[in-house]
C-alpha cells in the first residue's frame, strides 16, 4: 500500500465532508455535490466547527470580518470547484463522470497498477476533464493546487504515477482554471507547498517538465 501525504488543512476538510466522500461520485450531479459541501460548510461553521476555516479561509468570495451566509457558503463552494461565477442550470444537471473520478482516485491512491490498466480500458481518460468549472485534468491533479481541497493529496509515488499517465499522452501543457486565470500544470506545481512538504517536488517537476531546470 503506498503512503499518501496529506497536510493537517486537507485532513481536516477529509473529515469535515467524510459522509459525501465515502461513495463519491455515487452518481451525483455538480449541482448534488455543490449542495451538500456547502450544506456541511455552512453547518459547521455555525456550530463553530474549526475545520470549516480551511474552504474558507481559500475560497471564501468575501473577507474574515463578514457574516457568513448560506449564499455565501454556496459561492465558497463553487470557487473551489472552479466555478468563477455561479454555474447555470444545465451545468449543475451534468453527473459526475464516474470513469475520470474514478481514475483521479487511482492516481492520488498511488494505484499505479489499477491507473495502468484502467487507461489500457480507456485511453481517453488521460485528456479528460472534470465536469467541474477548473476542468482539470489527471495531471492537474498532481499539482495538488487549485482543484477541490481534499483532493491536495500527494502519493509516495507520484513520479511514478506522472510518468505512467505523460506516457499515455498526458499533456503537462494542458491549461485549467482557477485562481481568475489559466495554469498549466508545471505553473500549479510550482506554487503548491503539499508537494515539497512530501518531499517529491523536484523529481516530479523533472518528470513532468524534463526541459526544465531544477
Amino acid at each position: 500500500m503506498t503512503d499518501i501525504y496529506v497536510g493537517a488543512a486537507v485532513r481536516s476538510v477529509l473529515e469535515l465532508h467524510a459522509d459525501l466522500l465515502a461513495d463519491y461520485p455515487g452518481g451525483r450531479t455538480v449541482g448534488e455535490v455543490l449542495d451538500t459541501q456547502a450544506r456541511v460548510l455552512f453547518e459547521a461553521f455555525q456550530r463553530e466547527d474549526p475545520r470549516a476555516r480551511v474552504q474558507l479561509s481559500n475560497w471564501s468570495p468575501v473577507g474574515p470580518m463578514e457574516p457568513l451566509t448560506a449564499e455565501i457558503a454556496r459561492r465558497t463552494v463553487e470557487r473551489e470547484h472552479g466555478f468563477a461565477s455561479p454555474p447555470d442550470a444545465e451545468r449543475l444537471a451534468l453527473p459526475l463522470d464516474a470513469e475520470f473520478e474514478a481514475a483521479v482516485f487511482d492516481l492520488l491512491g498511488g494505484r499505479e497498477a489499477e491507473l495502468a490498466a484502467r487507461l489500457d480500458a480507456t485511453p481517453d481518460l488521460v485528456r479528460r476533464r472534470s465536469v467541474f468549472g477548473h476542468g482539470a485534468t489527471l495531471l492537474h491533479y498532481l499539482a495538488t493546487n487549485g482543484v477541490e481541497t481534499w483532493r491536495q493529496v500527494v502519493p509516495a509515488n507520484a513520479v511514478a504515477m506522472a510518468k505512467l499517465v505523460r506516457a499515455r499522452g498526458g499533456d503537462p501543457r494542458a491549461t485549467m482554471t482557477c485562481y481568475g486565470d489559466r495554469f498549466t500544470v508545471v505553473d500549479l506545481l510550482e506554487t503548491s507547498a503539499h508537494p515539497r512538504s512530501a518531499g517529491v517536488y523536484r523529481e516530479l517537476r523533472a518528470a513532468l517538465d524534463p526541459q526544465r531546470r531544477s
